[in-house]
């Protein structure tokens, strides 16, 4: 009789939390359920092994590697069990756990931590060379093997972390943009210092306007927004003029209300 050895697809791909060994919660694991059908008849001499299909995690395509009697003399009478990177997938890291389900669906961890492996493509993989002993698996009080002898090994590998694209608010620059945006604006300042009286034959400088928005002044900067309240008559003011401060000063003044920066030397 030919076996297949195929994964369990009813197995729920992601695992909410960790598995029982993993060290650091909030991690997200993606876990497989491969069954080896037939296992007391697979070949049990040491060295001989059987592989299960390929399956994808991480981007690249894994397997497990079974020796059902022991991969070397130092493992003879144990189940050695490895996770192998396939051919063509490229080099990884990965952190992992492997385990067996019994015919109860009752997780077993004969190992005590994950492992943590740097995989080469067909380069043999990471595991234990002394999974469990065989003996175990073949008694049936221990009731691993189903009523058709299969054995279910899980695989649980760590979900690599991916960066969360999160982009930076616009709104501080979009605010800064506005500055003295006259298309937009509904207020405006005209800013001119005052003629000293010593010097009344001077020509006064005419003033310099500055576009404003009263909804920003209001939440930003509310007395300089008071300076747009309704005047006597009870009309809107739309226009305020200041002669005490110069304009180059007072254009710092309104653009760091705005959001901008404004130099020490300025």
């Amino acid at each position: 009789m030919t076996y297949v050895h195929r994964i369990d697809t009813n197995l729920p791909t992601v695992d909410v939390g960790r598995p029982s060994s993993a060290a650091s919660a909030g991690e997200e694991w993606e876990s497989f359920k491969i069954l080896f059908h037939g296992f007391s008849a697979l070949p049990s001499a040491l060295g001989i092994y059987t592989q299960s299909p390929e399956f994808k995690c991480n981007g690249h395509r894994w397997r497990i590697t079974l020796y059902p009697g022991g991969r070397s003399e130092a493992s003879a009478g144990n189940l050695s069990l490895y996770l192998g990177l396939c051919s063509g997938s490229g080099d990884a890291m990965a952190t992992f756990e492997l385990s067996v389900l019994d015919k109860f669906q009752r997780k077993k961890n004969f190992t005590e931590q994950f492992m943590d492996g740097s995989f080469v493509s067909d380069a043999g993989g990471w595991g234990w060379d002394n999974f469990c002993y065989r003996s175990y698996i073949l008694n049936q009080s221990n009731n691993i093997l189903d009523d058709n002898g299969t054995l279910a090994v899980i695989v649980s590998i760590k979900r690599d972390s991916v960066a969360h694209f999160v982009p930076n608010n616009p709104m501080s620059r979009m605010i800064t943009g506005m500055f003295l945006d006259e298309e937009t604006s509904d207020i405006c300042f005209e800013v001119c210092t005052e003629v000293d009286s010593d010097d009344w034959d001077e020509v006064a400088p005419l003033p310099v306007t500055f576009h404003a928005h009263s909804q920003i002044l209001q939440g930003c900067a509310p007395m300089i927004a008071s300076l747009f309240l309704f005047g006597s008559d009870g009309e809107e003011i739309t226009t305020a003029s200041i002669n005490d401060v110069k304009p180059t000063i007072f254009r710092h003044l309104l653009h760091y209300v705005y959001g901008g920066s404004v130099r020490r030397e300025s």
